[in-house]
């Protein structure tokens, strides 16, 4: 026993790594045929017999099989018949030589877990000399080979957890390692230096798998490898075997440094041998256990916090990776981040892979506040403990940090006690895993002590966390003492985290689809902070109240996320012992009604616990209102700095100085006083209010201060000087290319190169709140500006008034804001900052989906053509979208003075397509009647009209109604034909419409009530059968 008891002293002390041969795979597969050396070439030489056939030397496939029974006693044989398969087959690139490896490599399946279990428990560097993937099949493991220089070095040094393929992997067909050729590759290769330095004098192999009775050269070879370069070294290597070739092997290797050991009489032994090696001694029953504990005291953390955990199978039982999902990590703060995708790609700031990051030795981990830093430290500490490095998991708090001589150690201490590990006063640490969260600013006596002892301790794995702003000096302090560290920051969530988020907790891809992008919805339009808090208690809210919050306003589901922060559905809550989310919405309302009356966005924070301790006295309740202050920074709705208090996010002080303006006549005839200031409150009490007529009217005035703008002839609402014959459409030929323009999704014509772009739009935005209340006064600001704000104010207000039931004014008023928005398109168009800021946008955008260099200032000028009217659409879609504005339009449309200017007209036929309202195609046409020369008609209308038909889904009417539309407008375009002609040109433009309608429903139809422009570019599927456009 006294080797199986070095041999676990080794696995304790990380000083072991294990050689796995065919024997493994043997028993993994259930002895299938090519699982063993022997076997395998068996199958080759049969499948060169197949394959090759009648180009064999007649000579071959005897000498082949004379080879294979000669090398059951004499190795070389066996290299012999292996080296005749590998020039046969054309190894290493041939295909056939592929083709044998996938199919009778590649095709072993796990039959057997158990042995690959039992290894991988050993928590070892793993070495294989096998080409399978099973071990990682079983494992779930990367295999890395001899050809993969940096993965494969530091997977045999254990920094990584992956699969050393010592001898090839069957994926990668140079790496195999068959005959005395390919031999002499890897010897002269540095992957054979690595293997020396990563075993150097002191490790010790433990070969599994190499049983005496397989035939395998790649052991003897080992062997002679460790005989020659490890010579003199006095480490003992153990190979596994059965009881009764114990003798044999003990012979066999009497005179080198490998001493065999007995599992067990059966080879059905092994896998309970391995298990008993790795549980023996106490302190390795106890590390194991103690990893195990740890890993679930941090999963109990995340469950008890998470906002998610009602929305999974078994909230008990549920995994970390069923609650977060990996952090955002960069190698600059978010702001530099944002700041370098309006770079070159070449120059772009990219997230640092999560996968690699945790295989670092120490990072230092910059946070904003309240943007998720403890979560993603846990993620990131849970997922290091499973790599099998046998570190205990370890996260402390410095706000917990004592006055001790060592205090970061008596911390270490006393969490491991929590997890059943005991360490005495006198006894070094165990193997750990370290996350050290709120780190204090440095230089300070409580850093320099922290660190001090950080540098005595020489940690496994280290991440410390700090917020944003202190972690230049602490790296600066770390690196004094020699702690390196990669420093990371911690990013924003894009539209791919909030969908992958939501899918955790959604109960289908689509319902996560949905929720997703409704929560994007919120978090942009209320400048919210994307932080995973803010996404996960949006999905929670929206999975709640889906019936009723699906297509509620940005208000309602905002005020149901703040009543989620203040315990809104908490049933053990009783008002009559404290207070309950009603009265605290109350109180934060009162309060926040001080702030508006100073127009400030922040208090000093004396006045605000007066405010506090005045409403108590007003109420007669008997509360500490430094105690509810203090109750309220818990809940992350009031933050102080400087001593001067504000509202988390400036959305929460406008939707309850809103709730206060339901209750307070004085206070909203305050905030009717200046609209424009108060614009953001007043948006949120109209849609609390729902139907408040007073509000509709105040707000609408501002739009009739545009009465007197004229429409530039150039502009989009501007009159085409006569009637434009399209100058490419001069034969049918030409017209029938015109059918491949304006597809889609379809970029090929720009693009210099097809590989998907990893652009997200969410990246780009800045993640800060705006101010309280306009630094500038905006009632004297630019026209732009005024209209702008008017617009959305007012939109918004209309929308969210929908039970008024004075029908003539909201006529009255829809009419106006639809004129409004076209004022707002032309002045778009002719502002020079914002041409300034499209053209930019439109290179930037040219940039990451490939434009072509040659094709970008066509790409930015056809942009440049559509930004105004597509800016104004989306606009329209954010702020006014309601289907019980459809009557109302509707309404709008029968009115000839309505008819009389383009820009109603076109906005309102627009607004109804955005909505899909059934018959909005009628509105086009009426367009095209009333306003056929109009430039947004003739030359926008047309491409939303293709794109519509080919890939909405449409009712037999509608499709025909579009058909007409495209048809009719293409042809009036066109340069005069003959009778024949026009025949001709209508028929084969019809059916090639048609053509390309049936090739997009086929490929990537959008679904009934949804757009072109709704539809992620994630969800785009372009038909291959298409034609690339120019447009």
């Amino acid at each position: 026993m006294i080797h199986q008891d070095r041999l676990v002293d080794d696995l304790i002390n990380g000083r072991v790594v294990v050689f796995v041969g065919a024997g493994v795979s043997v028993a993994t597969t259930a002895n299938a045929p090519t699982a063993s050396w022997l076997g395998l070439l068996k199958s080759g030489v049969a499948y060169a017999e197949e394959v090759v056939g009648a180009g064999l030397e007649d000579w071959w496939a005897e000498e082949a099989r004379h080879g294979l029974e000669r090398g059951m006693t004499y190795m070389p044989s066996l290299l012999s018949v292996a080296q005749m398969v590998e020039t046969e087959l054309s190894a290493p690139d041939g295909t056939h030589f592929f083709q044998w490896l996938q199919r009778d490599v590649g095709d072993l399946s796990v039959k057997n877990r158990d042995v690959v279990s039992a290894i991988v428990d050993l928590r070892a560097p793993i070495v294989t000399t096998n080409y399978d993937n099973l071990i990682s099949d079983v494992s779930g493991r990367d295999p890395v080979t001899w050809l993969d220089n940096a993965p494969f070095r530091a997977a045999l040094h254990g920094s990584s957890n992956d699969i050393a393929h010592l001898h090839g992997h069957w994926k990668k067909p140079r790496s195999v390692i068959l005959g005395y050729g390919s031999y002499g590759r890897v010897m002269q290769h540095p992957a054979t230096e690595a293997l020396e330095h990563a075993l150097g004098a002191s490790k010790t192999i433990l070969f599994v798998g190499f049983g005496e009775g397989l035939a395998d050269p790649n052991f003897e070879a080992l062997r002679n490898w460790l005989n020659d370069k490890l010579e003199g070294s006095a480490v003992t290597h153990y190979r596994l075997c059965r009881s009764s070739e114990l003798a044999t092997l003990q012979q066999y290797h009497s005179a080198d440094s490998i001493q065999p050991i007995a599992y067990g009489s059966e080879y059905s032994d092994l896998a309970g041998y391995l298990r008993n090696i790795r549980s023996s001694g106490a302190d390795s029953e106890v590390m194991v256990s103690g990893i195990e504990q740890a890993m679930e005291s941090i999963s109990d953390r995340v469950r008890s916090g998470s906002v998610l955990i009602d929305h999974t199978s078994d909230p008990g039982a549920s995994q970390i990776d069923e609650l977060l999902i990996a952090p955002v990590i960069l190698p600059v703060s978010h702001e530099q981040f944002t700041a370098s995708l309006d770079s070159d790609p070449e120059i772009q700031a990219r997230r640092c892979d999560i996968a690699v990051e945790i295989k670092e030795p120490s990072i230092l981990l910059a946070a904003d506040e309240h943007s998720g830093l403890t979560s993603a430290m846990d993620w990131m500490l849970h997922k290091r403990a499973g790599l099998g490095f046998g570190e205990l998991p370890v996260m402390v708090d410095c706000r917990d940090l004592g006055r001790s001589g060592s205090p970061l150690r008596l911390l270490v201490v006393q969490a491991l006690r929590q997890i059943g590990v005991r360490v005495g006063k006198n006894q070094p640490l165990p193997k750990l895993a370290l996350a050290i969260d709120n780190f204090p600013p440095a230089p300070s006596k409580l850093a320099d002590k922290v660190l001090d002892e950080l540098q005595a301790l020489r940690l496994a794995w280290l991440i410390i966390g700090c917020r944003s702003g202190l972690e230049a000096n602490i790296y600066s302090a770390m690196s004094d003492r020699g702690l390196d560290a990669n420093l990371r920051y911690l990013g924003r969530f894009n539209t791919s985290d909030v969908r992958k988020l939501a899918e955790l907790a959604a109960s289908s891809p689509a319902q996560a689809l949905t929720v997703a992008r409704k929560a994007i919805s919120i978090v942009t339009q209320e400048s919210l902070s994307r932080t995973p808090f803010t996404f996960s208690v949006l999905i929670s809210t929206l999975l709640h109240g889906e019936s009723k919050l699906a297509a509620a306003s940005d208000t309602a589901l905002l005020d149901e996320y703040i009543g989620l922060l203040l315990g809104r559905g908490n049933v053990y809550e009783d008002a009559r012992f404290g207070l309950d989310s009603y009265e605290r919405f109350d109180i934060l309302a009162s309060l926040a009604e001080q702030f508006v009356l100073t127009n400030s966005g922040s208090l000093p924070e004396s006045v605000v616990v007066t405010a506090l301790e005045k409403y108590f006295e007003e109420v007669g309740w008997v509360e500490d209102p430094t105690e509810v202050f203090t109750h309220f920074r818990e809940l992350r709705i009031l933050a102080v700095s400087n001593s001067q208090v504000r509202f988390t996010q400036s959305s929460y002080l406008h939707l309850l100085s809103a709730k206060r303006a339901l209750v307070s006549e004085n206070f909203r005839q305050l905030l009717y006083s200046r609209p424009l200031y108060y614009a953001p409150i007043i948006r949120h009490y109209a849609a609390l209010a729902r139907g408040d007529a007073e509000v509709l009217k105040v707000v609408a005035s501002l739009l009739w201060a545009h009465d007197k703008y004229a429409s530039s002839a150039s502009g989009m609402f501007g009159e085409l000087p006569a009637p434009e014959l399209d100058g490419d459409a001069s034969s049918v030929e030409s017209l029938m290319r015109q059918l491949d323009l304006d597809m889609p999704g379809k970029r090929a014509s720009f693009a210099e190169t097809t590989e998907p772009s990893d652009y997200d739009w969410l990246d780009h935005l800045e993640d800060e709140d705006r101010e309280a209340f306009p630094l500038d006064q905006v009632e004297d600001g630019p026209e732009l500006a005024r209209v702008s704000t008017a617009l959305s104010l007012v939109s918004n207000v209309l929308r969210d008034s929908e039970m008024i039931r004075d029908q003539h004014l909201k006529k009255t008023v829809f009419h106006r804001i639809l004129v409004v928005w076209g004022v707002y398109v032309e002045l778009l168009g002719e502002d020079d900052e914002y041409e300034e800021f499209v053209r930019g946008l439109a290179r930037r955008i040219g940039i990451n989906f490939g434009v072509a260099q040659s094709k970008a200032d066509e790409f930015v000028d056809i942009f440049m053509g559509v930004a105004p009217i597509l800016a104004g659409f989306t606009g329209m879609s954010i702020t006014l979208s309601s289907r019980k504005l459809i009557l109302t339009l509707k309404n709008c449309f029968k009115d000839p003075a309505f008819l009389t200017d383009p820009k109603p007209v076109v906005m309102g036929a627009l607004y109804a397509f955005g909505l899909q309202t059934e018959g909005w195609i009628e509105y086009f046409s009426l367009a095209q009647r009333e306003h056929p020369r109009v430039r947004a008609v003739d030359k926008f209308f047309p491409t939303i009209a293709t794109s519509a038909y080919y890939r909405h889904t449409l009712t037999p009417a509608e499709a025909d109604a579009l058909h007409d539309f495209i048809l009719e407008h293409k042809l009036h375009a066109a340069a005069p034909m003959d009778r024949h002609e026009e025949q001709r040109a209508r028929q084969e433009f019809s059916q090639r419409l048609k053509r390309n309608r049936m090739l997009w429903q086929r490929k990537s139809p959008i679904p009934r009530g949804q757009t072109v422009y709704s539809v992620s570019p994630d969800d785009e599927d372009t038909p291959e059968e298409l034609e690339s456009g120019d447009a």
